[in-house]
């Protein structure tokens, strides 16, 4: 058999048992991932991912983990740090980071700079009552990075789409007998 035609009958075969592979993985990944009620996967989005982001993964995260504790997905959250699990699932009042936030313990006051206002310790709080949910998708955090402020300098004015839109000059042309607009000129 040549070996092109040896290649081009292998590529499809190789090509069908990569796919077969990816779509194992996605349903193994799936079966160990909790699916969880959109809803409560959109206050996680709306009230709780950018508490995290902002105010934790500095000091829990990928980079830094005071107290072997990371906060940014739900398998860290949970596996906890050198004291336990960050959170019982459905049980705020047996949650460390609950207690944490709210100063209950001498410990660990969390976060160090001043305690959260009311708004987001019950946001925090009603999380861990919906059992910790987490999309299953963008599964881990990342924190904010800050986009430098963007000014327009009096030289970037003179860019050609910052530029006032003008008439430009109607080029010279030799026969004006077919011309019927004035854009014809510039053909």
């Amino acid at each position: 058999m040549p070996t092109n035609l040896r290649t081009s009958l292998l590529a499809p075969f190789v090509a069908v048992i990569v796919l077969v592979a990816a779509v194992f993985a996605r349903a193994e990944e799936k079966k160990d991932a909790p699916e969880f009620p959109r809803e409560d996967v959109e206050f996680f989005e709306n009230h709780v991912r950018s508490l995290f982001v902002t105010r934790c993964i500095e000091c829990h995260g990928p980079d830094k983990q005071e107290g072997k504790l990371r906060l940014d997905s739900r398998e860290a959250v949970l596996a906890g740090g050198e004291n336990g699990p960050a959170v019982v699932p459905g049980d705020p009042e047996h949650s460390l980071l609950i207690a944490a936030v709210h100063y209950k313990d001498d410990r660990a006051q969390m976060p160090p700079k001043g305690k959260l206002e009311d708004d987001k310790l019950a946001a925090l709080s009603r999380w861990v009552k919906l059992n910790a949910p987490w999309p299953t998708r963008n599964a881990t955090l990342r924190p904010i990075v800050a986009i430098p402020e963007f000014k327009i300098t009096p030289e970037s004015r003179d860019f050609w789409s910052l530029r006032p839109v003008v008439l430009p000059p109607l080029p010279a042309v030799q026969r004006t007998d077919w011309l019927q607009t004035s854009i014809d000129a510039f053909i």
